[in-house]
């Protein structure tokens, strides 16, 4: 094997796609644990939703939709996930050449 082919840049190894996965679903993880006692928080690195409760006497409950850091959220995790996935197709891809440096 004189020539090791090179992949396009959006193709990935079946490991590295295992990997993605496992990567997205942490980044989910993250994103849907709820993060103060009583005022209900999601989304990290942005809050993109808010739900609070007030116990007092005439005690009120609502809620707040940020969609413009939701999607800035989503935006995040995605490019997030395929620079994780770039990483780890480099260094596979590299650890694989230098074993085949070795048995030459």
């Amino acid at each position: 094997m004189d020539k090791v082919m090179m992949r396009r840049w959006y193709q990935f190894r079946l490991s590295t796609a295992v990997i993605m996965m496992f990567a997205a679903a942490g980044w989910l993880w993250l994103n849907l644990q709820n993060y103060a006692n009583d005022v209900s928080m999601y989304g990290i690195p942005m809050t993109y939703y808010e739900h609070w409760y007030a116990y007092e006497i005439g005690s009120h409950e609502g809620e707040n939709w940020h969609y413009s850091a939701l999607v800035l959220d989503f935006l995040f995790g995605i490019a997030l996930i395929f620079v994780f996935g770039r990483i780890v197709e480099r260094w596979t891809t590299f650890s694989r050449n230098r074993k085949i440096d070795e048995r030459e």
